[in-house]
């Protein structure tokens, strides 16, 4: 688990200048992982699990050309390290920690090399092992009565709250019921406070980074309520007035949810992680929409109107996307389809 031979014959001379790639490009995106420079030592100290490393160093050979070290030297070929990396998960699930937990689903948004994956085969069986992962080590259990350190009840709470929202998105990308609700954990809701060091200092780089995570898990909550209601053999049996009712619920939920957030803001710039949260938002809107329409309604003009307008928000966020954003690091659930295939999907 901890046997490095290989990625330091193939990354090794490359791994500080690696780290820095996926800091400055992955990590605000997905601030999952420790500061940098605990990252560092401890991967020095042969304490980093050899399929985290190896998926952090993959994610970040996806930007070697955005490194003036690295630009002007041939990239490695590194295809050995796939399989291995599945091989060691499997194994270290038998006696997980966080680095297993940060590897599975890292691992997860690896971009496919090999043939094409609109449907990701293997995730959703990937992301059940994940889920059993973190109920093994009690991540679903609220840590702040513990006699842990705060660090690590930081910790907790950070890769609980990435796993669900993996969860919640995964299942609607693949159009599955997910795995985990809201009352199988008590775990709090995240704050800025929980990406702080002892001296309350934020590393992701960003303090806007670290809101637009938090409101992103928080958002995947209300996608739960969507997955509920339309995605169960059991909610395709509900009357019409139930299924209204309940878009009527969820839809205020996000009313209340964008009051409370700034990341609407016109004057704020944009990100890749800014993009996938306003992308996010917009695909609850139409999940419950598109499910109206699928049964006798009322008011189907109005709903009808409300999907172009939403339709015409998300292409508004992904065609004026700075080159930097649409380049940037998302989310596999969450993927930027790129400009041209953007607009070709949206007007057909």
């Amino acid at each position: 688990m901890y046997s490095n031979s290989k990625i330091k014959r193939l990354l090794g001379a490359f791994i500080p200048d690696l780290l820095d790639l996926y800091y400055a490009f992955v990590h605000p995106s997905y601030p999952i992982l420790e500061p940098q420079e605990e990252l560092l030592q401890r991967w020095r100290a042969g304490k980093v699990r050899t399929s985290l490393m190896s998926c952090i160093c993959l994610l970040a050979t996806e930007f070697w050309s955005q490194s003036a070290s690295l630009s002007g030297r041939p990239l490695p070929l590194c295809a050995e390290l796939w399989n291995d990396i599945f091989v060691a998960l499997t194994i270290e699930t038998r006696t997980p920690n966080f680095d297993t937990v940060k590897g599975l689903l890292l691992y997860m948004q690896l971009p496919s090399h090999f043939v094409k994956e609109p449907n990701r085969p293997g995730q959703w069986a990937l992301s059940s092992l994940l889920v059993g992962v973190v109920q093994d080590i009690g991540l679903h259990v609220d840590p702040s009565e513990w006699r842990i350190t705060p660090a690590e009840r930081k910790a907790r709470r950070i890769l609980w709250w990435a796993v669900y929202a993996h969860d919640k998105w995964t299942a609607h990308f693949l159009g599955r019921h997910p795995h985990l609700c809201g009352a199988y954990g008590d775990v709090r809701p995240l704050t800025v406070n929980d990406f702080s060091d002892d001296a309350g200092r934020i590393h992701t780089g960003s303090l806007a980074a670290v809101r637009v995570f938090a409101a992103f898990a928080e958002l995947s909550g209300i996608l739960e309520d969507v997955l509920a209601a339309y995605c169960t053999p059991a909610s395709q049996h509900h009357e019409p007035a139930v299924r209204s009712a309940v878009a009527s619920g969820v839809l205020e939920k996000l009313v209340q949810w964008k009051d409370k957030t700034d990341h609407f803001s016109e004057d704020v710039s944009e990100s890749p992680s800014l993009s996938m949260l306003r992308i996010a938002y917009h695909t609850i809107q139409l999940s419950i929409w598109r499910t109206a329409l699928g049964n006798p309604h009322p008011q189907w003009e109005e709903i009808s109107r409300a999907i172009a307008q939403t339709t015409k928000q998300i292409e508004q966020v992904l065609v004026t996307l700075p080159q930097s954003s649409a380049d940037g690091f998302w989310l596999s659930c969450l993927s930027y389809p790129g400009p041209n295939t953007l607009k070709s999907n949206i007007r057909n």
